[in-house]
């Protein structure tokens, strides 16, 4: 525990403070998103920050928070507690590197609203790539530059993330709890602050109790984000600072009603004495699973004051170690001590335990907190569940709140909230605001049982934003009506007639762009003697004498060696810098190898033209189309099999083929039983649904659906009308724009897919419906795409090949 608390405060003092002290001077803000020991090693940030959102849409938030929350760098929460804390404004996040180049819009929206729900009000993206030549495409991944088909439509994301930062900055987030961070306990078991508390010791029993102790604090917040208690994290010293006043935990901006304290093994001395204070107060003190048992320093009284708070003198630190519950005088599922003083043991009820069967002590918390912290806000659904909820409470003044509430899931939700009367007063004034378009609308609610409440719909992964205004005279606060489902596209009452047109069929279809051919597989030999030209390989791909061809991936060449290891004991040299030195082992560059690439065509397009980074291929190179020296025109195609071969001059490790290369026309793309690619006629129908167009295997870019329907009278007649598609697949998650007859009815980049057009635009008869929608690069790149079903990135060749698990069932 010193040894990790000497280096926080020498990081902390030495380098961060100097810093900010630095910043100060020349007028800048310092941003440390960095690694920590503690939380407050962040204490001199004038915006702390953190690095985080690195998921593809559809992860459950218990898998976010088992990769998250236990990370002083990667948990939300970390940042925009300390930034309460501290009175900062601004608490930052960089986000969506490395999730790959399958990311669409959607996500980036999805994972911006988790973000916000948990206090980040400042998004540092990465990152916008000048270029994506070569290599520099794989470091990272992906660019949310105008390489990306979705480039064009970038301005919706960012007017929706300038709304939000806005709104989220203003006032102060209602959190009347807080959970004491176990940094000390964590430290003495061993836990590593810089690899989010890994275990670093030896001890097979102190990892276990490390990996008991961080579950156990990572269900506790969980738990709390899933039930819509929001909460800040706090350190140990912060809380050394907290000024105490009617029941509060005062630190900053923060005000705290109630604080929980996970599993812990230890308390420093000035922390538990705050706690004791904050007690003595009437404030809230829940402690979880484990006393403090452990003596840290020595003029400490934790041990015995906390035994004493939570009436526990005899309480066995092996119950919580072996999963036990200690035999419980009381029925309840909680122990209460001095005063608002609570001990909640954890784990499932056992024979031993009077608590009820089938709970455990994250439901016993929650309960406790409903009866010692009633909710200013209460969400309840018509399925009864309300878990994939996230729920933010902001107060902007006296009269005026702020509530965003974002579906983390993929199901369509209908919610009806909930407001207090004790806090909001009996008839407050609802007001929808539409964080994409900037418009605020009445939206309508009902009073009655003590508060006030209205019904909303989330689509799958949506969100929405509500203000409430406090009204003193009555009769302007009047309710709108009965509770109404609030409209998707303009926050009020849905009265336009709403077209659905059927998806999941074959349109006709078209590339708004030349498709493309992906040569990302080869075949690597090595021309030890220099001899492949004069014996003809450019031309025989067949039957080369001595040739030993090992399939490789487009990779710098000393990569693509470690695949084959063999391959290196035909390009080995040793060399002595002097006598009576060890020799050393090193490759006898140059080395001379040979790339193939084999592919079919059915037909030979009328045009074509053969493409690639200009640093796709690093080094010396000859490059040969069925035995013809290209020169950088059209590439001469036959029918049949085709044969690209490259001779390379390997004199560095980073030379090689590292990049695809690509053919481009207008043709379709089929592979053999042996995935062997083929150059085919494209398609001329198509279905929406599809994550990889037919023909188009590595296509990435506009893909134009069309098919004609019959005008609707009552929407003709209509001045306007909405539009929606039944069987879209609940996996579309890429941008579409809707064209009828010639007149755009706008691109939505994400959930809810729904259009408002003028019902002007329907003709007598046939109508033309154009379906626009612009996917993400994953194709074209990488040859992927990404499946929702098995939440994994599979190869776009392969698409149809394996049997889908539902469809099996079926």
């Amino acid at each position: 525990m010193i040894f990790y608390q000497c280096i926080h405060m020498m990081l902390r003092d030495n380098f961060h403070k100097k810093v900010a002290e630095w910043c100060d001077e020349f007028r800048m803000e310092y941003i440390a998103e960095v690694p920590g020991v503690r939380m407050t090693t962040q204490l001199y940030s004038h915006i702390p920050g953190g690095d985080s959102a690195h998921e593809k849409l559809g992860k459950p938030l218990s898998a976010i928070m088992e990769s998250y929350a236990h990370s002083l760098r990667h948990n939300p929460k970390m940042g925009s507690s300390l930034a309460r804390q501290l009175g900062r404004k601004r608490a930052l996040i960089e986000c969506f590197h490395s999730i790959g180049w399958t990311m669409t819009l959607q996500d980036a929206r999805w994972m911006i609203d988790w973000m916000a729900v948990m206090g980040t009000n400042m998004f540092n993206f990465h990152a916008f790539f000048y270029s994506i030549d070569g290599l520099r495409k794989h470091d990272a991944a992906p660019s949310q530059f105008d390489q990306n088909p979705y480039w064009k439509h970038f301005r919706q994301l960012g007017d929706y993330i300038g709304r939000i930062s806005y709104i989220m900055s203003e006032g102060s987030a209602k959190i009347d709890i807080a959970v004491l961070d176990p940094t000390t306990s964590l430290w003495t078991k061993m836990g590593n602050p810089f690899h989010q508390f890994g275990f670093a010791g030896t001890d097979p029993q102190d990892k276990q109790r490390l990996e008991r102790m961080k579950s156990d604090w990572i269900s506790i917040q969980t738990a709390l984000l899933n039930n819509q208690r929001d909460y800040d994290t706090l350190d140990p010293e912060m809380l050394m600072q907290a000024e105490i006043a009617d029941g509060s935990l005062n630190i900053g901006a923060g005000r705290y009603k109630a604080l929980i304290i996970p599993p812990v093994s230890n308390l420093e001395a000035a922390a538990w004495e705050r706690i004791q204070s904050f007690a003595d107060q009437g404030g809230i003190v829940i402690s979880v699973g484990l006393l403090p048992y452990e003596q840290i320093e020595a003029h400490s009284v934790a041990v015995e004051g906390a035994a004493a708070l939570f009436h526990a003198q005899a309480e066995d630190p092996a119950h919580y170690w072996h999963g036990l519950l200690p035999d419980e005088a009381s029925p309840a599922a909680w122990r209460k001590g001095e005063k608002e003083a609570y001990f909640v043991p954890h784990g499932p009820a056992s024979s031993n335990s009077s608590r009820p069967a089938g709970v455990d002590g994250i439901t016993s918390l929650l309960h406790l907190l409903d009866q010692t912290l009633p909710r200013a806000v209460e969400l309840s659904s018509e399925d009864g569940q309300t878990g994939c909820l996230l729920l933010q409470h902001r107060q902007l003044d006296g009269q005026s709140d702020i509530i965003f509430i974002a579906n983390h899931e993929g199901l369509e939700k209908k919610v009806y909230i909930r407001l207090s009367e004790s806090h909001f007063g009996s008839r407050p004034k609802w007001l929808y605001r539409n964080l994409e378009t900037g418009e605020i609308r009445p939206l309508s609610s009902e009073s009655g049982d003590g508060g006030s409440m209205a019904l909303l719909t989330f689509a799958p992964y949506q969100s929405h934003l509500i203000e409430i205004v406090r009204v003193q005279d009555e009769t302007a606060a009047k309710p709108v009506g009965h509770p109404g489902i609030i409209s998707q596209l303009d926050g009020g009452q849905q009265t336009a007639p709403h077209i659905q047109v059927e998806a999941d069929t074959d349109w006709e279809f078209e590339l708004a762009q030349p498709n493309l051919l992906r040569l990302g597989q080869l075949q690597m030999s090595l021309d030890m003697k220099d001899e492949g030209l004069e014996q003809g390989w450019q031309l025989n791909h067949s039957s080369l004498p001595g040739a030993e061809w090992l399939d490789v991936e487009t990779k710098p060449w000393i990569n693509q060696c470690a695949d084959h290891k063999e391959v290196l004991r035909h390009a080995l040299g040793f060399n002595s810098r002097s006598f009576g030195t060890p020799y050393q082992v090193t490759v006898a560059y140059p080395v001379v190898c040979w790339y193939r690439i084999i592919f079919d065509a059915d037909r030979i397009p009328e045009w074509c033209e053969l493409t690639m980074d200009r640093e796709a291929i690093a080094g010396e190179y000859r490059l040969f189309v069925n035995g013809i020296e290209w020169d950088g025109g059209q590439p001469e195609l036959i029918n049949g099999t085709n044969t690209i071969m490259i001779r390379m001059v390997i004199r560095h490790a980073h030379d090689g083929v590292v990049d695809p290369l690509y053919l481009r026309g207008m043709f379709g793309v089929r592979f053999t039983a042996e995935q062997r690619p083929v150059i085919t006629d494209l398609p001329l129908a198509g279905n929406p649904n599809r994550p990889v167009p037919d023909g188009s295997p590595y296509y990435s870019g506009t893909l134009v659906f069309r098919r004609r329907i019959a005008v609707q009278d009552e929407a003709a007649r209509s001045e306007t009308f909405e539009l929606s598609f039944t069987g879209l697949s609940e996996h579309f998650h890429d941008c579409a724009e809707v064209i009828l007859n010639g007149h755009s009815l706008g691109v939505r980049p994400w959930t809810p897919y729904v259009w408002k057009g003028s019902g002007q635009w329907w003709k007598p008869g046939e109508n033309l419906l154009e379906l626009r929608v612009d996917n993400a690069l994953g194709l074209r790149l990488d040859g992927s795409y990404f499946d929702y079903d098995s939440h994994q990135v599979k190869e776009s060749a392969r698409f149809g090949s394996e049997v889908n698990p539902k469809e099996a069932q079926q």
